[in-house]
């Protein structure tokens, strides 16, 4: 949990918020192999910490302070390495401004969350967070 002094929120469950269907919902590591592959399938809007990050120029990408207070269906995120050490070991203590970017970030989706790694294969799926197999 990247905020664990809070409680974890749950989603709505009543019938007008859940009046979709759709076959991709969650958080999702993606191997940095396999981005183009996410991108063309599901069209999610790339979200980094500088412009500096490569990202595919085309699908729409912003920065994460640029994202903040927007609702995308999807969203792709570029972690920093202090974020993606994280992920595989929430034990690190992430900065303030860091931990708080990453939360705009995986909080900007309505469906799914993909998160670029490098190396997903040592990573065991959880009930929040899986490998997407694409």
């Amino acid at each position: 949990m990247l905020y664990s002094e809070y409680s974890s929120s749950e989603p709505c469950e009543c019938p007008k918020c859940r009046d979709y269907q759709e076959d991709h919902e969650g958080i999702f590591l993606i191997d940095e192999n396999s981005v183009e592959n996410y991108l063309k399938k599901y069209q999610p809007t790339q979200l980094r910490w500088s412009i500096s990050t490569k990202v595919n120029q085309n699908y729409l990408c912003m920065n994460f302070g640029q994202s903040k207070g927007q609702t995308y269906d999807r969203v792709l995120i570029y972690p920093t390495n202090d974020m993606e050490k994280w992920i595989f070991n929430n034990g690190i203590v992430l900065a303030n401004q860091t931990k708080a970017k990453f939360y705009v970030g995986i909080t900007r989706a309505k469906y799914s969350v993909g998160i670029v790694c490098r190396n997903i294969s040592n990573f065991c799926d959880t009930d929040l967070v899986k490998k997407w197999n694409g």
